[in-house]
């Protein structure tokens, strides 16, 4: 399929421990071709199926201009968890479009793109900081000391604060890190490159 813009993108379909059908991988490229009707900058799409404990579970991502959005779906039928993400991902998309107007004052999405793709990653890092300024009241500022920790003793920590994540910095390596509980009740770490 082709977008609005006569552009096509890649699209990735992949299955762990599922056997996907060639009906089924054509119905998830042509959805996700579909989106190039809301935006018709998307570089590429990639559709993950696997099963675990009796559930499909559907991730989705797309990569628009340097930028990821992902939508991921449980569901005990593969195409329904399909469909959940892909209406997930969907909104996710026609909101960033508004943001994407919004943020330049009614001008044209191409021009918006254009001035991601042109700029150089700390222009990037500026002006997403001030959109986000402008966009969402921030209530709050939290600022704390940390020392230097071993990724055990900021679990630790992090459970001891009751919370879902703590940022600290890596003893081991000196960058800072983010760790996280995940939905499965084990830890992912976040390092910042």
């Amino acid at each position: 399929m082709r977008s609005k813009g006569g552009d096509s993108f890649p699209v990735t379909v992949t299955g762990l421990k599922v056997k996907l059908t060639q009906q089924f991988r054509q119905m998830c490229e042509g959805k996700l071709h579909s989106l190039s009707r809301i935006f018709n900058h998307i570089e590429s799409g990639t559709v993950a199926i696997r099963r675990e404990r009796g559930f499909y579970i559907a991730e989705i991502t797309l990569l628009l201009s340097g930028l990821k959005m992902r939508s991921e779906e449980r569901e005990r039928s593969m195409r329904v968890a399909f469909d959940s993400a892909f209406g997930a991902i969907k909104e996710q998309l026609r909101r960033f479009k508004e943001k994407l107007y919004d943020r330049h004052r009614r001008s044209s999405v191409v021009a918006a793109v254009q001035s991601v793709r042109t700029t150089n990653p700390n222009q990037i890092a500026q002006s997403q900081q001030a959109a986000k300024s402008q966009m969402i009241k921030i209530k709050r500022v939290k600022r704390f000391e940390s020392k230097p920790m071993r990724i055990d003793e900021a679990a630790l920590q992090m459970e001891l604060l009751g919370h879902d994540f703590f940022v600290f910095i890596n003893a081991e390596t000196g960058r800072v890190n983010v760790i996280y509980r995940r939905r499965d009740g084990s830890y992912g770490i976040i390092e910042l490159v």
